[in-house]
């Protein structure tokens, strides 16, 4: 199965490359949420870059703050899609903690949360 397309409007995320995520992977959590609102991008961090190549650079962020799998993705495509790990155990397009959503929406920070748009109960997924 290919990876979902992501749409990230958490513009002031180190990782967000004009509406893009440079991140290969990004972990969702909602554990048993019943709601989009209880779901959160861990991989989000707050910080701002100019330039995708700067991805591994100390010059724009402190290396620690970095998770060890994170990579930069390929922007060379529409939309970046990086695997999205997912613990959101009543989403319906979680598959064995595997986002299966075709397309992805993640947005900006509310409440210092960046929610997954896309969660989804019951029988309305998508096709």
């Amino acid at each position: 199965m290919p990876l979902p397309t992501l749409h990230c409007s958490a513009t002031n995320c180190i990782h967000n490359y004009y509406e893009r995520c440079t991140a290969t992977h990004i972990r969702v959590s909602g554990g048993d949420t019943v709601n989009e609102y209880k779901t959160n991008c861990e991989t989000y961090r707050r910080g701002k870059r100019t330039n995708p190549e700067d991805a591994h650079s100390d010059t724009w962020l402190d290396p620690a703050r970095l998770e060890p799998h994170v990579e930069m993705a390929d922007l060379n495509t529409d939309r970046a899609a990086p695997q999205i790990l997912c613990d959101a155990q009543n989403c319906n397009y979680n598959n064995n903690f595997i986002c299966r959503a075709r397309t992805v929406m993640i947005r900006l920070p509310r409440n210092k949360r960046c929610n997954c748009m896309t969660f989804m109960t019951g029988n309305d997924t998508q096709e």
